[in-house]
């Protein structure tokens, strides 16, 4: 039979990849912890202490919209299955920005050698008609170029981009 519209079922088939075992283990001990003695579902707050002991710091409105968005059917606390879902779909989130981070340095790096070189930036910022003064040229490139060797590597990319 199939699942009325905007049904959980629904939202359930329509759900990113299971979590990997491992991580699975983690949520589940966790929620364990902070699960309301007596009930299967967590609060807000208890949300944000299962996140902290998964090695995450959201801050309150990021909580809040983590329920909302968790919160499948609309009674203001989270199951078990309703935060390995969050968590999974928090997951995918990261390895789709994380893949979109990877596609911007490869089109920095115009070369293709791996880091993105003073010619690479040059060449993209040219591209896009990003008329520059030499002196904020080097600014940027050096700002970038965290461990000052000259090139801009992966590593040096997501820490400018925050991450």
């Amino acid at each position: 039979m199939a699942a009325p519209e905007g049904s959980a079922a629904k939202s359930l088939a329509s759900a990113p990849p299971a979590l990997p075992v491992d991580l699975r283990k983690e949520v589940e001990e966790a929620f364990s912890i902070y699960a309301t003695p007596g009930k299967s579902e967590i609060t807000k707050a208890q949300l944000g202490s299962l996140f902290r002991a998964l090695g995450q710091t959201p801050t309150d409105a990021e909580l809040a919209d983590l329920l909302a968005a968790g919160d499948l059917d609309g009674n203001r606390v989270l199951s078990l299955e309703e935060v390995k879902l969050l968590v999974a779909r928090k997951l995918h989130e990261t390895s789709v920005d994380n893949q979109d981070l990877k596609a911007a340095f490869e089109a920095f790096d115009t070369d293709g050698d791996g880091v993105i070189g003073r010619a690479d930036l040059k060449n993209v910022l040219d591209s896009i008609g990003g008329l520059i003064s030499e002196l904020d040229f080097d600014s940027m490139f050096n700002l970038a170029d965290r461990d000052a060797d000259g090139r801009i590597s992966y590593a040096d990319f997501l820490a400018v981009a925050g991450h």
